[in-house]
């Protein structure tokens, strides 16, 4: 009797075991095939509906490649559409932007620094447009601004400085109307007020 019993606690923690990694795999995010393109390939463009290469939408990654060999972007595809982590890098091998994509769209948080390595936008994204907290900030790494944005449009505080750290800009954007002082215009890339 003992052992029809510790067979079966040992055949549900087996297939508890199972149902846990079945659920925790299709979690994860697949990953592109191993194939290699050059963003310069003739036979490598970009349609409304995605990347295509030879007639067909492209799975693999998008590389800028030096004379020398060195990768300075790769962007991960599958199904012509931009999915997971972009990373470029300058020459000198500081990190120049990282993008995160989700099907073809992008997605969280995604960053550029300047090539002293000091960062030069965060910003964070939702379904292609601008959600929440984006900062621009001078080469020397001091903030430069910080605007908030709701679905792609500004909505919140509003804040910028100059270069010796003073607050220049101040105001608050509600229901598209706006409340303070504004000095001067946005740095954030795509950004409209």
């Amino acid at each position: 009797m003992t052992t029809s019993r510790n067979s079966w606690r040992n055949l549900k923690k087996a297939g508890l075991f199972f149902l846990l990694v079945l659920f925790c795999g299709s979690c994860s995010r697949p990953l592109p095939p191993d194939v290699k393109v050059k963003h310069n390939d003739p036979n490598l463009y970009l349609r409304q509906d995605g990347w295509w290469y030879n007639g067909r939408p492209f799975s693999g990654y998008i590389q800028e490649v030096q004379s020398d060999q060195l990768v300075t972007f790769q962007m991960p595809v599958m199904e012509g559409r931009a999915n997971g982590k972009a990373i470029g890098f300058y020459e000198n091998g500081h990190k120049m932007l990282e993008r995160s994509f989700v099907n073809g769209k992008l997605e969280g948080e995604c960053r550029e620094w300047w090539r002293n390595g000091q960062c030069k936008y965060s910003l964070s994204y939702k379904d292609n447009k601008f959600e929440g907290t984006q900062k621009a900030f001078f080469k020397n790494g001091h903030l430069r601004e910080e605007a908030n944005y709701l679905a792609g449009n500004p909505e919140g505080l509003q804040r910028v400085w100059n270069e010796s750290g003073q607050l220049t800009s101040n105001y608050t954007i509600r229901n598209k109307r706006l409340y303070g002082v504004i000095k001067v215009q946005s740095c954030i890339p795509g950004a409209a007020h």
